[in-house]
């Protein structure tokens, strides 16, 4: 017989999750673990795993006990555990103008309670059912801000059952918000280099031939990714010696030690925004590969390689604009990690074993980086005084002369060193490493060794047969991946026979290309006389205020033009070819005009004194 409560609540959460929904309606349990009881005032109750889920005495007062501890302000809140809704429904009443998400990773229960209840909770805009972690790291990356308070709320049952899970769930939550917040100051602090790099190696672009050439030019084989953590300068020897036994990939920042060790990597990775080729200089790359995002630093788009491959990203700056214009259906992954972009190039080119080294996403024996390395000077130390890890220079001009480059001065570059090491003391983090043992890091890398956990898992679902080894001994566990020491993970390996990629060439549609560039250069013209029509119309206010002093009739009618300036800049979304620059470009400016308080003199200056800046910024690295 058709349930008709349970069918009412598939079809509502169908509505956001549709596989959830379809696990629902697949659901089939032959004999549940569930049963339901009634507590002493009569209310429902839940018998699960030996436990009563509510209260035994009062199930409302409970929920209503734990409700009124949560914030209500700005707060995005996690409900860990269904229940039978008490405690959702108390804190669905409670808050309606911020997202709550209830967590239940029991299928078998989120099935029984839907079976016999319409919990109202769930009906709510603001309410979002899930039961797997990655889809509660979705909605939170979807859901919260920068200033969202992330909080978790839960019966004493789900305490005494799942203690561990809840603190790993608000975890992932955390780290959800964080790449949010992350990706976005990456895209407002990097988006003006990668657009202006990425035009400037347009001619480069157009004469290299695609990754995607190379899919599964390796079946079977043997890949070594060389990262630049601490286990590489360990395993260095034997890379040296048994570097013909499988096809090596190296980041660009192990470029100085691979080249003291005589090693040849058969394809290097760079997909830096930043001027990093001080990681490049007096390096032969003539022998290899490299395989490079197109934003990269021109003067390394433009070295003498074997051959340079464009990894042209799903999502990163410009990408979306050049898939585009290549006509690129490949799945391309990234996560702002050089390591993964060259993870999915191994699985790309179809290799059975994949083993990473260096990949320490950690500080061990209190290293933070291989020998060679950018950062080499940092070590992690214990303060005895402080009782707490921290960042330090071994020495500290030595670090400063390494990290600058030549569009610095001296003075920025020491002033880019002291918040370089501040930042990454503020964002110390404990994981556990492969001894199970808390090992010191900064949260980045925790937030990579989930991304790598993840990446693992689906890799392995989608091939079963391939072998994912971990041979950075002594780093962070990474699950998903075998932790085996270097020599022997390659035992028994033969020798490869390389491939020569210099003949491989690209097939990309130029003349569409010329017909799209030439449309987006038009636009992107109009698009920077908007912006320096903004930039003139804050000048004349911000000269107008710090003049007069007062909200004059002059000031008035160039706020008006200040919003006009806005309209204008709004109006260029309809360009379907400047989706991927108006982020960049138009989504830094904006807030410090719409927020604007405009009721004293001081605080207007400061937003326009603000607005000033970023102007200028867009304008000094404007592509065209």
């Amino acid at each position: 017989m058709e349930n008709k409560v349970l069918q009412k609540n598939i079809a509502h959460i169908d509505a956001y999750d549709g596989e959830l929904a379809n696990k629902l309606l697949r659901f089939e349990n032959e004999k549940s673990n569930l049963q339901l009881v009634q507590s002493e005032n009569g209310e429902y109750n839940l018998f699960f795993q030996n436990e009563l889920l509510h209260d035994s005495t009062n199930p409302t007062l409970e929920a209503n006990n734990i409700a009124q501890k949560i914030q209500t302000d700005n707060a995005l809140t996690i409900v860990y555990g269904l229940g039978l809704g008490y405690l959702p429904d108390i804190i669905a009443q409670k808050i309606k103008n911020f997202p709550i998400i209830i967590y239940e990773p029991n299928i078998e229960l989120i099935h029984y309670v839907l079976s016999i209840a319409q919990i109202d909770a769930l009906f709510q805009k603001n309410v979002i059912l899930c039961q797997n972690k990655a889809k509660l790291c979705e909605h939170v990356k979807n859901l919260a801000t920068d200033n969202t308070d992330l909080s978790i709320s839960f019966l004493n049952s789900y305490k005494k059952l799942f203690f561990d899970d809840i603190k790993k769930t608000f975890e992932s939550a955390q780290m959800a918000q964080g790449e949010k917040v992350a990706n976005k100051n990456t895209l407002f602090k990097k988006s003006y280099y990668a657009f202006s790099n990425a035009f400037k190696n347009i001619d480069q672009i157009l004469k290299n031939p695609d990754i995607t050439k190379l899919k599964n030019v390796y079946e079977g084989k043997t890949a070594l990714i060389l990262c630049a953590g601490p286990s590489l300068e360990k395993n260095i020897e034997s890379v040296a010696k048994n570097q013909n036994k499988f096809v090596i990939f190296a980041l660009n920042p192990t470029l100085k030690l691979l080249s003291e060790k005589n090693i040849t990597p058969d394809f290097v990775f760079d997909i830096e925004t930043a001027d990093n080729y001080k990681q490049f200089e007096n390096i032969d790359l003539s022998s290899s590969c490299l395989v490079a995002e197109p934003f990269i630093e021109p003067k390394v788009m433009n070295l003498k390689t074997r051959k340079t491959f464009n990894y042209i990203s799903q999502d990163n700056f410009i990408n979306p604009w050049f898939r585009d214009c290549f006509d690129i259906k490949e799945d391309l992954k990234t996560y702002g990690s050089v390591s993964s972009t060259a993870f999915y190039s191994a699985l790309l080119m179809g290799f059975k074993k994949i083993i990473m080294l260096g990949q320490d996403l950690a500080y061990s024996d209190g290293k933070c980086y291989t020998k060679g390395a950018q950062f080499e000077e940092l070590e992690c130390v214990f303060d005895e005084v402080e009782n707490k890890y921290k960042i330090v220079a071994k020495d500290f001009e030595k670090f400063v002369k390494k990290i600058k480059i030549d569009r610095i001065t001296d003075e920025q570059a020491l002033l880019w060193a002291n918040e370089h090491i501040k930042n990454l003391n503020d964002n110390i983090h404990t994981v556990m490493s492969q001894e199970n043992k808390p090992l010191p890091t900064q949260y980045g890398y925790a937030f990579f060794i989930d991304v790598f956990s993840k990446m693992a898992i689906e890799t392995k679902e989608k091939y079963p047969d391939i072998e994912l080894i971990n041979s950075s001994c002594g780093g962070a566990q990474i699950n998903g991946f075998v932790n085996m020491p270097l020599n022997e993970a390659i035992s028994g390996l033969g020798d490869i026979e390389k491939i020569n990629f210099e003949s491989v060439q690209n097939d990309y549609d130029k003349e569409k290309f010329e017909l799209k560039y030439l449309k987006t250069e038009q636009n992107l013209k109009k698009l920077k006389e908007a912006i320096l029509n903004l930039q003139n119309v804050n000048k004349a206010l911000y000269n107008e205020l710090n003049t007069k002093k007062i909200f004059t009739h002059n000031a008035n009618k160039l706020l008006l033009k200040h919003v006009q300036c806005l309209i204008a800049l709004e109006e260029f979304k309809k360009e379907e070819d400047l989706k991927t620059f108006l982020m960049a470009y138009i989504a830094p400016l904006a807030p410090f005009v719409l927020s604007a308080d405009y009721s004293d003199i001081k605080s207007a200056k400061e937003k326009l004194e603000k607005l000033n800046f970023r102007t200028n910024r867009a304008l000094t690295f404007y592509p065209i």
